[in-house]
């Protein structure tokens, strides 16, 4: 793999960790207002 490419992976791999973990404190937000 190039350093190009593994700076890409580990980009896309940051982006869904962050993405998850904003959407399941967005979940827990909406269950405690209910």
């Amino acid at each position: 793999m190039f350093p190009n490419e593994i700076k890409l992976a580990t980009r896309r791999i940051l982006t869904a960790c962050a993405l998850t973990y904003v959407a399941s404190s967005l979940t827990s937000l909406l269950n405690l207002w209910r």
